[in-house]
């Protein structure tokens, strides 16, 4: 067998395990075929993502993807199975075959990628990409110049220095009511940060605020890229048109 008929094979074997087994996510379908071909599973899986990404030239037919645009609400899991009483995915999209890029607390609301093209999943969501992730951050207090210049300059949370940031004060953004009510403090005021990050940290925007003195109370992520939620509601989606679609993946490859 030539190596690159053995090469499309694995690609598409990792590409049908993907679709059909990985309901956790991106990693448990890069580990589990990585297990069964005795590989470590972080390289391999790369290697077989990126050529998945690819697919036009590797496998030699176009790739049409879905792409949902989804405002999470406060208190969903970005999975279609949740825990006792959780609410999930499932219970707001309706379409099968598709999974989250990337993720968002369950405690954190807005705007939510999902996607039935393993490679595009990949692409938007692995830290080294770096894409841009925009928020809406309501804080405790009134952040000083100095907290956002620390901000911007990066924060370090324990061994770990954050990446540069465009953050800035703004006016009340007028969200939308949240299912749970923000607990305030009468002799406190509160404030609005919008930020831009190109990392994906573990809850990496709420431990840079607290970082600084001023934690983070409500947090909605309003833009990945050039996408934003702007006309949805918590709980609504749309379908990206093709002219979209096709805009994401170029700008996800560069």
């Amino acid at each position: 067998m030539s190596g690159k008929r053995q090469n499309n094979q694995l690609v598409l074997a990792f590409d049908q395990e993907y679709r059909g087994e990985a309901s956790n996510g991106l990693t448990e379908g890069t580990e589990t075929l990585a297990a069964k071909r005795g590989t470590e599973s972080p390289a391999i899986g790369e290697t077989w993502m990126e050529e998945i990404c690819e697919r036009e030239n590797c496998m030699g037919r176009p790739r049409s993807s879905k792409v949902i645009l989804f405002h999470k609400p406060y208190g969903v899991v970005t999975q279609f199975t949740g825990g006792p009483g959780e609410r999930s995915l499932a219970d707001y999209i309706n379409i099968r075959g598709v999974y989250a890029a990337g993720r968002l607390d369950k405690d954190s609301e807005g705007l939510l990628l999902l996607t039935d093209d393993g490679g595009l999943q990949h692409r938007l969501s692995h830290p080294k990409f770096e894409k841009s992730k925009t928020y809406w951050v309501q804080v405790e207090g009134i952040p000083t110049d100095a907290a956002l210049a620390e901000l911007r300059h990066g924060v370090q949370i324990q061994e770990y220095r954050t990446k540069p940031a465009e953050v800035r004060l703004i006016e009340d953004p007028n969200a939308p009511p949240r299912d749970s009510p923000i607990r305030y403090r009468k002799e406190i005021p509160t404030s609005w940060l919008e930020m831009m990050i190109t990392e994906g940290k573990n809850r990496q925007v709420r431990r840079m605020t607290a970082a600084v003195g001023f934690p983070t109370l409500r947090l909605i992520r309003v833009a990945i890229g050039g996408l934003r939620i702007d006309g949805l509601s918590p709980g609504e989606w749309r379908m990206l048109t093709q002219a979209e679609v096709v805009k994401l993946q170029v700008s996800a490859r560069s």
